[in-house]
Order: structure tokens, then C-alpha cells, then sequence
């Protein structure tokens, strides 16, 4: 026997009709209401396409709100491909007039890319997928889910010709040489196609760092000596 929660929803002839379902709508809705104040991450379901983006439904009983520019970490070019995901959201705010919880992944990556981003290891081959055509600055590739990161066109011999191979979607494989940042939150990510360039003086952690004195100075970081370099604002 299993016991089990049940809302009440009418009485008839001295009988008491339950709903499991309204009873679950009710205690994740409490859930999510919860959430507001917090920031702690919850999965839903990506049920069906509408107008600005996705129906998505969490604990199979509440139906929230995920707009498209928030379902991913870069630009969707297929949007049907999403329809039954299961992914990691935020809550971004209540919309009272449609009555939904308006959840985003893109919120969800930004509060886990800080912690993240010290999992990432130079000299390990990654693949990626292009987020777009190749541009006159590169090929930005997102890989692992949760980050982006830049292939300069200086990484190849003829970015030219080499970039006419490529279109968005598709797969390569690269390299890590630098990551940076200036407030924690938000990184700068290096890659490159060519593992000869992996050596010492491409391996960087960049950044600032703040005092408790309130000062502010430049870095270097040695994730593998775990030494802390100060550096020049010309470095």
C-alpha cells in the first residue's frame, strides 16, 4: 500500500472525490513561488511550439513560460528539435496576465558558468558546434552544453578558404589556449584548431580581481600551480 496526497474537489451522495493532479499543480506551483526568492535550478519539460517560444511543463503538472531567446545558450535555428527536452531553467519573473511562471536556461547557464568554467582543461580536444556561419572574426562554437568560445580567424593559415567548409550546426574540433574575465561572471573564451599551440604561454586564466581593501588588479591565474600572477594594465 502507498499513501499519497489527494485535493478534495466535490462530495456526492456522501462520497468525497479527490484530485491527485490538482494536488501536485498545487504543491509544485508552491514550489516555483518558492523559487522566486532563490536561485536554485529545476528541470522542465519542453512540451510544444507557440507564439515567442515554448510551453514547458514543470513536475508534469505546472505549465510555465520559456521564451525562445531564453532556451538556449545562443541563437535556435530549429525549434522543433526542442520540443521534449528536458532542461535545466531559472525562474525569470511571474507574467500575471497569461498566468505563467516565465522560466529561462540561458538565466541557468549564467549562474552556473562561473563554477563551470574551472572544469574546462587545456590540452584536452573538445568538440563544439558552430552557433553561426563563420564571420569576418571568426567561428563561434558552443560546446559542452553551457559555454561559447571564439576560433580567431588569426588560428588558421587561410581562414578564407578554411571558413567555406563550415556552416552553422556544424561540428569541430578545437582547443582551448585562454579563458578571461573582468567581473566573474561573464568569460571570454579562446579556442583554437591547432594543438601545437597548446604550450605555457597560451594556458591563461585572465581577470580582475577585487580586494577587501576594495582595490582592483589585473591577473594571471596558473589553474595547474594554482599561482596568482599581478600583472601590468598593459599585459
Amino acid at each position: 500500500d502507498e499513501d499519497f496526497v489527494v485535493l478534495t474537489t466535490k462530495i456526492r451522495n456522501g462520497a468525497m472525490y479527490g484530485s491527485l493532479k490538482k494536488c501536485k499543480g498545487i504543491i509544485f506551483k508552491k514550489r516555483l513561488e518558492e523559487n522566486m526568492a532563490s536561485t536554485t535550478p529545476f528541470k522542465v519539460k519542453i512540451d510544444r511550439l507557440i507564439r515567442g517560444g515554448f510551453i514547458a511543463t514543470y513536475g508534469d503538472c505546472v505549465e510555465c513560460f520559456l521564451p525562445g531567446a531564453h532556451a538556449a545558450p545562443n541563437v535556435i535555428y530549429d525549434f522543433e528539435s526542442y520540443v521534449g527536452k528536458e532542461i535545466d531553467v531559472l525562474i525569470d519573473n511571474y507574467d500575471k496576465t497569461s498566468n505563467y511562471y516565465v522560466v529561462s536556461h540561458k538565466k541557468y547557464i549564467k549562474h552556473v558558468l562561473p563554477t563551470n568554467i574551472h572544469n574546462l582543461e587545456f590540452g584536452k580536444k573538445y568538440t563544439g558546434t558552430l552557433t553561426s556561419d563563420p564571420t569576418k572574426f571568426g567561428m563561434f562554437v558552443e560546446f559542452e552544453n553551457i559555454f561559447t568560445g571564439l576560433i580567431h580567424i588569426a588560428e588558421f593559415d587561410n581562414y578564407e578558404s578554411e571558413s567555406k567548409k563550415f556552416k552553422t550546426g556544424d561540428s569541430i574540433d578545437f582547443y582551448i589556449t585562454r579563458i578571461s574575465t573582468k567581473d566573474g561572471e561573464n568569460f571570454k573564451i579562446n579556442l583554437t584548431t591547432r594543438p601545437e599551440k597548446i604550450d605555457e604561454t597560451t594556458q591563461l586564466w585572465m581577470g580582475y580581481k577585487k580586494t577587501l581593501e576594495g582595490n582592483v588588479f589585473n591577473y594571471r591565474y596558473d589553474k595547474d600551480s594554482s599561482t596568482l600572477e599581478m600583472l601590468d594594465d598593459n599585459d
